[in-house]
């Protein structure tokens, strides 16, 4: 096995690993500790970020001398297939009439007490999304299909599936473990995979999946500045 082989397969047991030991930490200190369950969340990711980085930083440094020649096109490109991915979602959602189900799972019956402590905890746990697409875009998206695109067509198109489904499953926590409700996020890797085969570029996808993860960053630091100005209590 030669060095760049090992590298991909060391990539492919970062989210295994991260979601074992981010469990098992999360048993130990309990689920309703949700400072300690949100800083090893951050801690685990920031590991998953520097080691991808370091893998991958000759991909990173060649798509992005190419996606910064034509950069607001190419961001405004971007902007315009994250709508997109908003609409398979929301498609998927309504097909397989998941929505009322989705309703449901976002209320977990949480009491946690509303204060600037614990929004800038949410600001910070919302930084994972923001996080993800360059950690995302590269296991699956790139290790485990674009590169195999001088392969049979049988086996490109057939990783294809296989990486939508398993970045579907990886989602798989957002949701109380219900894994029905990873399947939209199974066609959205599919999309994503659809935008890499199309542009060739890195940077494509992870500037659209940073845009489509945006929400909830912006969101949680919307709630913290009305807190601070006294506006929302919650």
């Amino acid at each position: 096995m030669n060095k760049m082989m090992k590298k991909d397969w060391l990539a492919l047991l970062i989210i295994p690993v991260q979601m074992l030991v981010g469990g098992g930490l999360t048993h130990l200190v309990g689920t309703h500790n949700t400072t300690a369950t949100g800083l090893i969340a951050l801690g685990l990711q920031a590991i998953s970020l520097v080691v991808i980085i370091y893998f991958y930083k000759g991909l990173f440094a060649k798509d992005w001398a190419i996606f910064k020649t034509k950069f607001w096109r190419n961001l405004g490109l971007s902007f315009l297939l994250m709508i997109g991915a908003h609409g398979v979602l929301s498609i998927v959602r309504i097909v397989f009439q998941l929505n009322k189900i989705v309703a449901n799972t976002g209320d977990n019956g949480s009491s946690m007490t509303v204060n600037s402590a614990n929004l800038l905890m949410a600001v910070a746990i919302s930084l994972i999304p923001l996080s993800a697409p360059l950690i995302e875009e590269v296991i699956f998206r790139y290790v485990l299909f674009y590169k195999w695109r001088g392969h049979k067509a049988s086996i490109y198109w057939g990783l294809f599936v296989l990486q939508g489904i398993l970045f579907g499953l990886a989602h798989y926590n957002n949701f109380g473990g219900q894994i029905l409700l990873t399947l939209p996020y199974m066609f959205v890797g599919m999309y994503f995979a659809l935008i890499y085969h199309w542009r060739k570029n890195i940077w494509q996808n992870i500037t659209t999946h940073l845009l489509f993860n945006s929400i909830s960053f912006f969101a949680a630091l919307l709630m913290l500045i009305l807190n601070l100005l006294g506006i929302y209590k919650g």
